[in-house]
């Protein structure tokens, strides 16, 4: 992968300033030997890439992610990096787009989510 996307069994509660909370949790419970659907993360690094101007290098990178996937549907979600801290809680307010059936829908979800 790259320093864009990161697989879930590549993750862990370290990971949560790259992947958000959610993403290195899954990694925690694939680590821990449960059952988790296979995944990825499109990381912060993306994120600010993104804010840039370097969209195509993030968009290439989820193509090439989503190609070593080879799975549809799939679901588009948001980890945010300090989504459910002591004083606040951010949980459900976030949109997720389901049922993403191509590459660009899942590039637009992953923009939606960042917007």
């Amino acid at each position: 992968m790259s320093v864009y996307i990161k697989k879930l069994n590549e993750l862990s509660k370290d990971s949560c300033s790259v992947a958000g909370d959610k993403g290195a949790n899954l990694g925690e419970l694939i680590q821990a030997g449960l059952p988790v659907p296979d995944g990825f993360v499109v990381t912060t690094d993306a994120y600010r890439a993104h804010l840039a101007g370097n969209t195509c290098e993030v968009e290439h990178a989820i193509k090439t992610a989503l190609a070593e996937f080879n799975h549809y549907p799939v679901a588009v979600r948001s980890s945010a990096t300090a989504e459910d801290l002591p004083s606040a809680s951010f949980a459900g307010q976030m949109e997720t787009y389901l049922g993403i059936d191509t590459e660009d829908e899942v590039i637009t979800g992953v923009k939606k989510c960042w917007d």
